[in-house]
């Protein structure tokens, strides 16, 4: 990772699970589940699932039991899991590349990316990380400037609006099912 403005620290681990990542993806000698094994781990090395699921649930959070909250999580995890495993499937031949680090505030860091490679151009895919006490967890991702965590959150009060908080749980219980969560 070449000389970043601000800290380096958030760069550095950006760069290192993306790496991790394309090592996944180029392995030709795995199969499905054992890529989607590996994705799982980086994951949960890497994101700050719980922080991001409860933005992503939004104003509906407070009013969640503790019940629903712990069956949600679990659920959110699976969906973003499957989400995540499914989108990097896709890719081939990528290149990772951290092009800038700047920090936001004394907890965040936006770490800006270029992915490319054979499959088609560039792409710049920016990383907001929160560090505390020495850890660092991705809470966004910003794909061309798209918050996927703000979509998220407008999908999901999208579906509580019109068929209520379970509504949305059953369509995240489907989706672990291998169904899809919109129509």
């Amino acid at each position: 990772v070449p000389v970043l403005a601000g800290s380096d620290a958030p760069a550095i681990f950006v760069k290192a699970l993306g790496d991790r990542a394309i090592m996944v993806l180029s392995d030709e000698s795995s199969t499905p589940e054992s890529r989607k094994i590996e994705y799982r781990r980086l994951l949960n090395e890497g994101f700050a699932i719980n922080t991001i699921g409860r933005f992503a649930l939004g104003r509906y959070w407070g009013a969640a039991t503790a019940d629903d909250r712990a069956e949600y999580l679990d659920l959110f995890r699976a969906f973003v899991l499957d989400t995540f495993a499914e989108r990097l499937d896709s890719f081939t031949g990528e290149t990772f590349e951290v092009i800038e680090s700047r920090s936001l505030d004394d907890k965040d860091t936006m770490v800006s990316t270029e992915i490319g490679g054979e499959s088609g151009p560039t792409i710049r895919v920016d990383y907001r990380v929160r560090s505390h006490d020495g850890t660092h967890r991705i809470i966004d991702v910003m794909v061309e400037g798209v918050s996927l965590i703000v979509t998220q959150r407008s999908e999901f009060a999208s579906v509580i609006n019109r068929e209520g908080f379970e509504g949305l749980m059953a369509r995240l219980r489907q989706c672990h099912s291998g169904g899809y969560l919109t129509n």
